[in-house]
């Protein structure tokens, strides 16, 4: 009776409501040990069972003191892969999910909070599936995902109980021959952390010099040089200035700019010498009008 006192409660509380009368014909072909039995809705037999469940269910809800609003691992589980980046291992999550199926046939909810439960059931999925899931600032996932060692272990140790004890008679248990929870299989699931700076390099990031260095450095180390010296040469405000702008500008190696000055020189000469031919022609037009 008050099995299944229990089960029409739970159905309440977790909104998978089911009628009084699945509840009873159920319970009946349990007690009965009949999967076959047929109970009729105007038996005593049915009336017996639907008084007995509504009686207690009182009973229950005063001993409980109407506090039947419960966290579920599974909510705890999404929170977790998400944290741990693996909502989208799909071998992992099937397994772990798994895993919280087989704990509510258990008293582990009873042992712990949902969210050790949820822990366990990510560290069994890792260590059966032999996956490694990486640190994040030298901590252990399971620290950053709020588990407790010594909780991960007793979970574990609760669920491989429910498997060697087989109370439902299967003959096929996907998980049996699980892992343990002892601190050295612990350690097989977490991949140590730390990365040094020519990793970082490797994946196209900074080092200290290359933080170290200015913007304008870093884009001609880029292979901007030419565009640099392109862009100082048509600099008017270059010309204006003279060899003071050209050694003012950054970036530009020291070679490249004594380039840019003897180019700027030049170019300066040549039309000085061009200005030169033009006067000369000038005068000379003169002094065949004024003949």
């Amino acid at each position: 009776n008050i099995a299944a006192t229990s089960l029409f409660l739970a159905t309440k509380a977790e909104e998978n409501c089911r009628k009084t009368k699945e509840i009873v014909i159920a319970v009946a072909k349990v007690a009965q040990k009949n999967a076959n039995l047929v109970i009729d809705e105007q038996s005593k037999e049915f009336w017996r069972w639907k008084d007995s469940i509504l009686l207690y269910e009182e009973t229950m809800l005063e001993l409980l003191t109407f506090d039947v609003v419960l966290e579920s691992p599974y909510s705890h589980l999404q929170s977790i892969l998400g944290q741990l980046g693996l909502e989208h291992d799909k071998a992992l999550r099937n397994i772990a999910w798994a895993f919280l199926n087989d704990s509510q046939m258990t008293t582990m909810c009873l042992r712990m909070g949902p969210r050790d439960v949820a822990v366990a059931a990510v560290y069994f999925a890792a260590r059966y599936n032999g996956e490694k899931i990486p640190d994040e600032g030298g901590r252990p996932w399971w620290v950053r995902a709020g588990g407790d060692e010594e909780r991960i272990g007793e979970a574990v140790a609760v669920v491989q109980e429910f498997y060697a004890e087989n109370p439902l008679g299967r003959t096929d248990l996907p998980l049996e021959g699980s892992p343990g929870g002892s601190p050295g299989e612990l350690e097989a699931t977490r991949e140590r952390g730390g990365e040094s700076p020519e990793s970082v390099k490797d994946r196209g990031g900074e080092g200290e010099e290359g933080r170290s260095r200015s913007p304008t450095d870093r884009a001609v180390a880029a292979g901007d040089d030419d565009a640099v010296l392109k862009r100082v040469a048509n600099d008017p405000a270059t010309h204006e200035r003279g060899d003071e702008a050209i050694a003012s500008i950054e970036g530009v190696p020291p070679k490249r700019k004594e380039s840019i000055v003897d180019t700027d020189t030049g170019e300066r000469d040549s039309k000085r010498i061009k200005s030169g031919d033009k006067e000369e022609g000038e005068e000379s037009e003169e002094g065949e009008v004024e003949e």
